[in-house]
């Protein structure tokens, strides 16, 4: 099946479980209800492909390109997602609980509302992403780039944030923040907070920059 280069092709509740679909091109598919447990889909190409019911559970979805894709309602917990390419996809009612997202590409996504407790976000670009009211319990975001993102009502509790890129991030209202975990070498760049929450990042070893500072910080992040 690795060889597999269809576009736009039916595979609408086929069982293709613990089958290795290893740099599979499956770009525009319908794979409603289709059963991908366990299955490789490692590099796969499955930009704007319909996965709406489908069964991932253990599926390997790392360095795949989910561009577009349909993933609303779709259960992803625990799925290894590492620098998988989220951007623009429909993650609407998806759980993402536990999920490995080590490096992946969530850039302007829409999270709102959305279980990501204990997920691995290690390095993830979530900048823009809308994780307003998501549940970040747990979560390990440690190095993720949060810039311009909006985590109001977030629920950050016991999450790790240690030197990730909060700069301009929507910070209001979040949820249990003296519980984090680490935050120690955050970066704070103009970002839309509470005094409290300013004042208890930094004395627990975030960093407040001025704009100078933050840009030099990023350059030497992307060297």
């Amino acid at each position: 099946f690795s060889e597999v280069t269809e576009s736009r092709a039916v595979l609408e509740q086929v069982d293709l479980s613990q089958v290795d679909l290893t740099g599979v091109y499956l770009v525009g598919a319908n794979l409603r209800m289709a059963n991908l447990s366990g299955a490789d889909l490692i590099r796969a190409k499955l930009i704007g492909a319909d996965l709406v019911g489908a069964n991932l559970s253990g599926v390997n979805l790392s360095y795949a390109d989910l561009t577009n894709a349909n993933l609303s309602g779709v259960d992803l917990s625990g799925v290894n997602l590492i620098h998988t390419d989220l951007s623009g996809a429909n993650l609407e009612d998806a759980n993402l609980s536990g999920a490995d997202l080590t490096s992946a590409d969530l850039a302007d996504v829409d999270l709102e509302g959305l279980d990501l407790s204990g997920a691995n976000l290690s390095g993830a670009n979530l900048s823009g992403a809308n994780l307003s009211g998501a549940n970040l319990r747990r979560a390990i975001l440690r190095e993720a780039v949060l810039s311009v993102a909006d985590l109001s009502g977030a629920d950050v509790g016991e999450a790790d944030f240690a030197d990730a890129d909060l700069g301009v991030a929507i910070l209001i209202g979040i949820q249990n923040w003296p519980r984090i975990k680490s935050i120690r070498g955050a970066a704070l760049f103009s970002p839309q907070d509470t005094a409290d929450f300013r004042r208890w990042a930094v004395n627990h070893g975030a960093r407040e920059m001025a704009a100078k500072e933050y840009v030099a910080w990023q350059a030497a992040r992307r060297r």
